[in-house]
């Protein structure tokens, strides 16, 4: 059976947390936005992210948006800072938070046929 592997491909920490009014579809929304630093690896817009407080997952997820200064782009190297807006909007994100960047890959188990005989 298969198992998933995660790989962790680079982190940040929250400064500051901007709302900022997104245009999505026909409606308005107020988006919280956490204004990061990456400390280490980079962030890919198109992987998985999660949210860590105090050693504990607050949230797992894929992204909104991720920008650098007004651009948005799809990855952000380390030393960068950066702006990213997760796709659940409702997630408390606060000055301190952790945010990993991470991917998911499926393995298929290997077995080892060393028989004593």
């Amino acid at each position: 059976m298969a198992q998933i592997e995660e790989t962790d491909l680079g982190e940040a920490v929250v400064q500051q947390v901007f709302i900022v009014t997104e245009k999505i579809g026909s409606k308005k929304v107020k988006v919280p936005v956490a204004g990061c630093r990456c400390n280490s690896g980079v962030l890919e817009r198109k992987k998985l992210f999660r949210v860590v407080r105090n050693n504990e997952v607050q949230h797992s997820g894929s992204l909104f948006s991720l920008k650098h200064f007004k651009a948005e782009v799809e990855q952000i190297k380390r030393d960068m800072e950066c702006g990213l807006a997760l796709s659940d909007h409702s997630v408390d994100i606060q000055v301190g938070d952790q945010i990993i960047c991470y991917s998911e890959e499926l393995v298929q188990p290997t077995v080892e046929w060393n028989l004593p005989f």
